[in-house]
């Protein structure tokens, strides 16, 4: 869901999360980085896509997908309370 979610914001403008991933940029509360174009320096990394060069860290808890998903949702300014359709 997380990836799902994440490749959508991706197409809808491919900057933040490029922005997020070449500054290593975690979520506020997160140690480590989400997004980054260097494997190594996340956690469990899987290809955002398979054109782009970016990779997403895996492998959180299900509590952590969701404040993920509204974190990342908050920084593309999208209100997932409005009925979001990605």
């Amino acid at each position: 869901m997380v990836r799902s979610v994440a490749r959508k914001l991706y197409e809808l403008d491919g900057t933040v999360i490029e922005q997020m991933a070449s500054n290593l940029e975690p979520f506020p509360t997160w140690a480590s980085p989400v997004f980054a174009y260097d494997k190594a320096a996340i956690r469990n990394p899987v290809k955002l896509k398979k054109d782009a060069d970016i990779y997403i860290s895996t492998g959180y808890s299900a509590y952590d997908c969701i404040c993920f998903i509204r974190a990342l949702l908050k920084k593309y300014n999208l209100d997932y309370r409005r009925g979001l359709r990605l």
